[in-house]
């Protein structure tokens, strides 16, 4: 294999803790915590590819507005910048398909669909996707994935919420719900990742497994 040094922020992270453990390129790994005031001082010498995994989660709660557009926008933009100057060659941003808004889940999307954000998570995730873009050239590769509700070991959130409850001995009134809904398994996600890596593929990406499920 290829020596390749790439750096992976939010290595703490369900996805970042699954993509040390899969990944092809676990050898060539290194990690780093990354903030607004750190930037500056990440070494990026002979870094060949950023997995850019850090960033504010979409959560029910009440959360300023500017809280995800710092975090998901403005900390990805500032860090691609820095890596573009320091020689780095490839970006990879994981973004979400909350930019399709939530009045797509009654079509299937894909790269084209428009993007119709509706609330600050998706606008700031699709504000990024957009800064990242005028980044690149020749030189400097941006892939972007949209991934919707991945799953696997570490899981958090409303997926272990219904594993628990499916794995309970309530009832559960879902007999007649005939409605689908894409995921895609950390695995796969780890697998199109290295892809994206090992043949330096720029442009948008949806990750999702081959058949959507039903509740």
């Amino acid at each position: 294999m290829e020596d390749r040094k790439i750096l992976v922020t939010g290595a703490s992270g369900f996805i970042g803790i699954n993509y040390f453990n899969m990944s092809m390129f676990k050898n060539n790994l290194h990690r780093s915590v990354v903030r607004h005031e750190t930037i500056d001082s990440i070494i990026l010498t002979n870094i060949e590819s950023i997995i850019h995994l850090a960033g504010k989660a979409h959560e029910m709660g009440v959360i300023e507005d500017e809280i995800y557009f710092i975090a998901n926008r403005d900390l990805a933009f500032d860090l691609a910048k820095r890596a573009k100057l320091k020689g780095v060659k490839q970006f990879i941003y994981l973004s979400s398909v909350k930019v399709y808004g939530k009045d797509s889940s009654e079509i299937i999307l894909d790269e084209n669909t428009p993007c119709q954000p509706n609330d600050a998570y998706g606008k700031s995730k699709l504000e990024a996707e957009q800064k990242l873009l005028t980044l690149q050239d020749i030189s400097f590769t941006v892939s972007i994935i949209r991934p919707p509700l991945v799953y696997g070991a570490h899981v958090k959130g409303n997926m272990i919420k219904l594993l628990t409850l499916a794995n309970s001995s309530k009832p559960l009134p879902f007999g007649n719900i005939n409605n689908h809904r894409s995921m895609v398994f950390v695995g796969n996600l780890v697998a199109l990742i290295d892809v994206l890596i090992e043949k330096k593929i720029s442009g948008i990406f949806i990750a999702g497994d081959e058949k959507p499920i039903s509740t």
